[in-house]
């Protein structure tokens, strides 16, 4: 008879996101990686409100339904200080700014510049992808594994998201 399959039990992540775009990003590299992923990864969406909402969220969360890890993505252009940052720290809460907004980092994955305040780099994200950020169809044909893959080194943002996901470097 043969011996039945040893279940291990994942570590979980929390990934607290500021709003629509963020969570179509989460999503991709989620199904992207789905094979690699070192963790059980929730993504939860605060649906706006600046850094300092998400943040909140983010603890509530944390403390009902005791994840392991928990780590907050948000835009530093709004409601994000220093005291949140310490308050992060202080509830053991890893932080992933995009600065100022994830269409710069979306922009600087792909190679281009990403200069300016954020109603400049969302307009141009949309001229030079022809969509928003928010819109999953536009991540999946722009932002492959390939391109994620060749970013990783070169964007914080994404580097440090990637190790959260226990997604190993290739």
């Amino acid at each position: 008879m043969t011996q039945p399959k040893k279940r291990r039990a994942m570590s979980t992540l929390l990934i607290v996101a500021e709003g629509d775009a963020e969570i179509a990003f989460l999503r991709h590299l989620k199904a992207t990686y789905h094979d690699e992923l070192g963790r059980a990864v929730t993504v939860k969406n605060s649906n706006g409100g600046g850094g300092h909402r998400v943040l909140q969220l983010a603890i509530r969360e944390t403390r009902a339904y005791h994840f392991m890890k928990t780590v907050v993505m948000l835009d530093n252009d709004a409601h994000w200080d220093e005291k949140d940052r310490r308050d992060a720290e202080r509830a053991k809460i890893k932080v992933v700014e995009s600065s100022p907004c994830l269409e710069a980092t979306l922009l600087r994955i792909c190679g281009h510049t990403a200069n300016g305040v954020t109603a400049e780099l969302k307009r141009q994200f949309a001229e030079t992808f022809g969509c928003e950020a928010h819109n999953p169809k536009c991540l999946q044909q722009h932002f492959g594994r390939d391109v994620l893959d060749g970013a990783r080194e070169r964007v914080d943002e994404l580097m440090s998201l990637m190790n959260h996901m226990g997604i190993k470097a290739r």
